[in-house]
């Protein structure tokens, strides 16, 4: 069996040493390696080949909001989580912006970050409800665009209600839950509603689906 590999980046050797533990103990799942900032960090996703990272934001050299510009620009097939001690949406969402796959809050327990781990590594984005709509409302609020006609009209019906409910924070289990589909449903859906908007996974799916207007700012979660 392959093990998730998982470059840890942060500025902490207590926080560093910990979450790789947490990482070498979680079955099918090893740690490939800790950097000590965004720089290093960068440096080491393109020789030690990570599946995940797991990015700290406040870090000297190189920040973690900068780090992952980067690597969503150069080795955007490698998913980052945001690793934060701040829970304020505004830092999550400029994570996100920068490319995070999901974020993490540090006192999270061992069992949560590793799901959180498999979660991005299987294609899925972690995210919280009230993360979602913010980050929803931090984009819309940010461009004018009115709601691009021509790429809503390539959406299907439930493709569009997968969009909806995709925006309220709503994982691939929960959202075949809502309509009633098999979870394979759900990625097959997720994976034509990322082909026609041009995006490689469900955050920047979420981020162009609000540039374009196609997410309903009512939504309650």
């Amino acid at each position: 069996m392959e093990h998730i590999r998982v470059l840890i980046v942060d500025d902490q050797p207590l926080m560093s040493e910990a979450l790789a533990v947490f990482v070498n103990s979680a079955e099918g799942m090893v740690c490939a390696g800790v950097a000590p900032n965004g720089k290093v960090g960068i440096a080491m996703v393109e020789s030690h080949r990570p599946d995940v990272v797991l990015m700290d934001l406040e870090m000297p050299v190189v920040d973690g909001v900068a780090a992952m510009e980067v690597l969503s620009r150069e080795h955007p097939e490698v998913p980052v989580i945001a690793m934060t001690t701040f829970s304020g949406q505004e830092h999550v969402v400029a994570a996100l912006k920068a490319g995070a796959a999901g974020y993490l809050v540090k006192d999270m327990g061992p069992a949560d970050i590793t799901a959180a781990i498999r979660k991005v590594h299987a294609g899925e984005a972690v995210l919280a409800p009230s993360i979602a709509l913010a980050l929803v409302r931090s984009v819309r609020e940010s461009t004018s665009a009115r709601v691009d006609e021509s790429v809503l009209g390539t959406l299907t019906v439930r493709e569009r209600e997968v969009l909806q409910l995709l925006a309220r924070g709503l994982n691939n289990a929960e959202i075949a839950e809502r309509i009633h589909f098999s979870e394979a449903s759900v990625k097959a859906h997720m994976t034509q509603i990322m082909s026609k908007l041009g995006v490689r996974d469900r955050v920047q799916t979420l981020i162009r689906a609000s540039q374009l207007g196609l997410v309903d700012l009512s939504l309650e979660s």
